[in-house]
């Protein structure tokens, strides 16, 4: 007779499933979102704690669970959650409409194992007791387990207060599964022999004992009140959800709690890299290209030294309005024959919507392979600045959130499919055609925004991998994958690439008129300051004429006031009317933004100018007042008199103007008349040659007719736009359009935008000395914290302790808000001494020279030299170039550590015995976002240099041996009329 035998399954099964499964920590993370997802959770939220040992909380406010669904369902591996899917009761949905369930294995849930190995798990679901639980996952580690043989702690509670007495006994019994006391003899002797084994096979190993490791962790489990009041339910902001809490956290968690444990340069680039990488995983976790509003948020949290701070958010992400904003987008729906309909705009202009692409091939339609409906869309922008059109500030916002949510990012049911979307999950290979032809295939990786988007209804053939690092490879996904490549490929060609028509047609008009526009601007600009400048220096000396006659008419006032005649009277009111005229014809141009050298001028003719007015102004008002008390004066006449001398004023005023206006039309008229003859005349100078080489026979008559026709385009594009501009400008001034206040307007705007982008490039200088001070005033407070806890308990108890305490609480307080550097206020120069400098460094860094093992030398030279320029434009530069040159002299070992500040020829010279720069990237360091630190923001350089510029300073990267000091790094800055020593 045949033998049958079941199935045993070790404990590592479970690890297996779970730890091992998973791709990375962001990714456990997604799927326990996804799981609150499915428990009809509005609000899901990460937080990470800087306890000892560190902690996490994973929380929602679904229906959560209680004792025997936890039990029934939590604890069961592979639920019936496929076969399930569907059919959730009214009560559990919350008031939500039915949501697609994101589960399909049963296994999401052991993700947790890869924040950290011990994990506490509360629930609380309506008119049902809490239920908690406790777990080690490394439990799970022991390949000699058996799985039935392991037992987890699990119990009600009625009240928050019970919990704290339920964990230690949650803890006993979690023991239990290193030492056995209780249940059968044989299993206690199972599990003894399993931990024997697995002891001895670890120190074989000289490895630290696993079961030694679980019982010295679960000693450290505690639950603050602020751990635990980040859930939702202990808060009271909601009666039912799910609160995970995970401790002794991996690494990938960890930093975001002890952002100071980076030891050295390249640790704290892999910090930057991890935190990065959780960024953009969970960054766009719903889809943010969908109009359909999902009542769903999520979050994480940081709460480090008692301060809370918001890392990711539903929020923080490009989404479809931005997509609308790019001029260049595709949005539409592939069928289930894989035709896609949709809209496609290029260069700002709407090419049409309702375009229909067919694929070139059918695609799969056996059940098992076929590929359904899905939604697509993508956009960009031009990468030069001068061929978009977009305006400069949103070109330079794009370019930024380029930087952080580019990606073509996958989601099912409108949530995320990982890892599609992150930098190097190039789901449809486009920067590797892009590598083969940059201009034809036009799309790039790096700067596209945009989804692919599907429902598991209609694509079931679309799966995750086990351990949810992407869809499996089946035909559905290579069909997909198909289908939106060529798309990309034929749009590429047709629309936005070098071979479309669009980009050959549309992209000299844009370029053109950016070009145009900036000439424009520099002109309106340059004129009116022109017109300013000729205005203040004409009027200046009919000012002072005019103060002049306003003091002897006030002379007269005083000494005819008490003897006055009706014809002194009257004459005096037509010497303050001449002078009140005046304060008309004394009124300057609309200033503008920058007077440069006028400034002072400036100033002091306006304040003679309101002196003046006011002067006036009383000399008006006591002459008016006399003149009523003593009725010398016929009313009717004097105010005849007013009037036909304003009305003449006035004549006059617009006469001459029109006369003005007259000799220039006419004289521009005749310019436009000979302008135009010269324009006629083109063709036919360019064509007629063309001609002669056909009758020659050295051209053929088709070229020639192409040539004749590419010639007329030519001069079409140069010569029309120009009189239609003239047309815009007449028929704007005939409208009665002010096209000078639009000018003056807009030339104000951009001066306006011009100061706020130097406001910001000085703010962002302060920010890198900002970040640098708190980074370095962070390490000494935690130094002095720690310190002050060791402590003795008869030390802490004393009043000098207390003093201590809060005076260096008080103080860390203050410095942390404290501006080493004013932006605001007198902008004075200063002279600058090197040995000033020095110091400045010096004390800047403090240890940190010591702490890298890095001598910092200063030449006599550089010590006696003399700097006329404003402090805030000088000290940040150096401390940007020392702390780079700081950080890449770290990675030197095998000679000398050192930084040299010092003067050749004309150059003050920042150098370093680091590895120097590589030659390919010379031409790029000063460049915007370009950096060779893996957590380099590329922005220091590019601040120096500009910084330097503004006040007519350079800095270059010297390669030169007789400009170079040491063999790393040599900064050469040249400072405008030089130094003095």
């Amino acid at each position: 007779m045949t033998q049958t035998v079941a199935f045993h399954t070790r404990a590592r099964t479970i690890d297996h499933l779970g730890r091992e499964q998973i791709a990375d920590c962001p990714t456990a993370i997604s799927e326990l979102w996804k799981n609150a997802y499915d428990a009809y959770a509005r609000s899901v939220e990460l937080h990470i704690f800087d306890s000892a040992p560190a902690c996490a909380s994973i929380v929602d406010n679904g229906h959560g669970m209680n004792s025997e669904e936890f039990v029934s369902r939590w604890l069961v591996v592979g639920t019936e959650t496929k076969l399930a899917r569907g059919h959730v009761v009214e009560e559990d949905r919350l008031g939500l409409s039915e949501r697609e369930s994101q589960g399909e294995k049963g296994i999401g849930r052991l993700s947790i194992a890869a924040l950290g190995p011990i994990t506490v798990i509360i629930s609380k679901r309506k008119n049902h007791p809490f239920v908690c639980a406790m777990i080690d996952w490394r439990i799970f580690q022991n390949p000699y387990l058996i799985l039935n043989d392991i037992e987890i702690p699990v119990d009600d509670f009625d009240s928050k207060e019970q919990l704290a007495k339920l964990l230690p006994e949650m803890i006993s019994s979690l023991k239990e599964n290193i030492h056995p006391s209780r249940g059968t003899p044989e299993r206690i002797e199972r599990v003894n022999v399993a931990w024997n084994t697995f002891n001895t096979l670890e120190s074989e190993q000289k490895k630290l004992e696993t079961s030694a490791q679980i019982l010295k962790g679960l000693e450290s489990v505690t639950l603050t009140d602020e751990i635990l009041n980040s859930w939702h339910v202990w808060n009271g902001s909601s009666e039912t959800g799910t609160a995970l809490f995970v401790f002794q956290l991996n690494r990938e968690l960890a930093v975001w709690a002890n952002p100071s444990t980076a030891k050295d340069a390249q640790q704290d680039a892999d910090v930057e890299s991890v935190k990065g990488l959780l960024k953009k995983t969970l960054v766009g976790f719903i889809d943010p290209y969908t109009k359909v509003d999902i009542d769903f948020d999520y979050k994480v949290l940081v709460h480090n030294h008692g301060k809370l701070s918001e890392a990711i958010a539903k929020g923080q992400h490009f989404d479809l309005q931005d997509l609308h904003g790019l001029e260049h987008y595709i949005e539409g729906e592939f069928d289930s024959f894989g035709q896609f309909t949709g809209s496609i705009h290029a260069f700002g202009k709407k090419i049409g919507t309702n375009i229909k692409i067919a694929p070139s091939i059918p695609v799969p339609r056996k059940s098992s392979e076929f590929i359904g409906p899905f939604r697509f869309c993508i956009g960009t922008f031009e990468q030069d600045k001068t061929n978009s059109t977009h305006p400069l500030d949103q070109h330079q916002k794009l370019l930024q959130q380029a930087q952080e949510y580019s990606g073509i990012t996958v989601y099912r049911d409108h949530l995320r499919v990982m890892p599609y979307g992150r930098p190097e999950s190039d789901f449809f290979e486009i920067e590797e055609r892009r590598s083969k032809h940059a201009g034809r295939e036009f799309w790039s990786h790096r700067r596209c925004f945009g989804c692919v988007a599907f429902k598991r209804s209609t694509n079931p053939n679309l799966r995750d991998k086990a351990g949810r690092e992407g869809l499996i490879d089946n035909r559905a996904k290579r069909a997909l994958r198909e289908l939106v490549i060529e798309l990309l490929m034929m749009t590429a060609r047709r629309y936005f690439g070098s071979d479309s028509v669009i980009r050959e047609s549309v992209l000299p008009e844009i370029v053109a008129q950016n070009a145009a526009i900036e000439e424009a601007s520099s002109k309106v600009k340059q004129r009116r300051f022109t017109v300013f400048r000729n205005a203040l220096r004409a009027n200046n000396p009919k000012l002072l004429d005019a103060q002049s006659l306003s003091q002897q008419v006030a002379q007269e006032i005083e000494s005819t006031i008490g003897n006055a005649s009706q014809d002194i009277l009257i004459a005096l009111v037509d010497k303050i009317e001449i002078l009140t005229s005046k304060k008309t014809e004394l009124r300057l141009p609309p200033k503008p933004p920058s007077l440069r050298e006028l400034e002072s001028e400036y100033r002091q003719y306006r304040d003679r100018y309101h002196a003046y007015c006011a002067t006036v102004e009383i000399l008006h008002k006591q002459l008016s007042a006399f003149t009523e008390s003593l009725k010398v004066v016929d009313v009717e006449q004097a105010a005849q008199s007013a009037l036909l001398r304003h009305q003449k004023f006035l004549n006059d005023e617009i006469s001459r103007r029109v006369r003005d206006i007259d000799q220039m039309l006419a004289s521009e008229n005749k310019r436009i008349h000979e302008q135009a003859n010269s324009d006629r005349s083109n063709y036919y100078s360019m064509a007629a040659p063309l001609l002669e080489e056909l009758r020659l026979g050295r051209m053929q008559l088709a070229l020639t007719l192409n040539e004749l026709e590419s010639i007329r385009e030519s001069l079409w594009q140069k010569t029309i736009p120009y009189y239609d501009s003239y047309i815009r400008v007449i028929q704007q001034i005939s409208e009665k359009i002010d096209l000078d206040a639009l000018a003056i307007w807009n030339s104000d705007q951009k001066a306006e935008l011009e100061k706020r982008v130097w406001q910001l490039h000085e703010l962002a200088q302060l920010g890198i000395t900002v970040e640098i001070v708190g980074h370095e005033l962070y390490m000494l407070d935690a130094e002095v914290g720690r310190n002050m806890k060791r402590m003795p308990a008869s030390v802490k108890e004393s009043d000098s302790y207390r003093l201590a305490l809060s005076a260096h609480e008080a103080l860390v307080h203050r410095l942390r808000f404290l501006e080493p550097l004013a932006l605001s206020g007198p902008r004075l120069r200063e002279i600058i001494s090197g040995e000033r400098i020095l110091s400045y460094i010096r004390g800047f860094f403090g240890d940190r020279f010591e702490q890298s093992r890095v001598s910092l030398h200063a030449t006599t030279e550089f010590r006696s030299l003399r700097i006329s320029e404003l402090p805030s434009r000088i000290f940040p530069v150096f401390v940007n170039l020392i702390n780079n040159a700081l950080y890449w002299v770290s990675f030197t070992e095998c000679r000398e550590r050192e930084i040299i500040l010092a003067t050749v020829n004309d150059y003050v010279v920042i150098a370093d015995s680091g590895r120097g720069v590589d030659p390919d990237d010379e031409s790029h360091l000063f460049e915007l976002f370009f950096s060779r630190r893996v957590s380099g923001r590329g922005i220091g350089l590019y601040l120096a240099k500009t910084t330097l510029e503004a006040g007519g300073h350079t800095i270059e990267y010297l390669t030169k041996q007789e400009t170079k000091i040491l063999p790393g790094a040599n900064f050469g800055i040249r400072f405008k009329g030089g130094f003095r020593e």
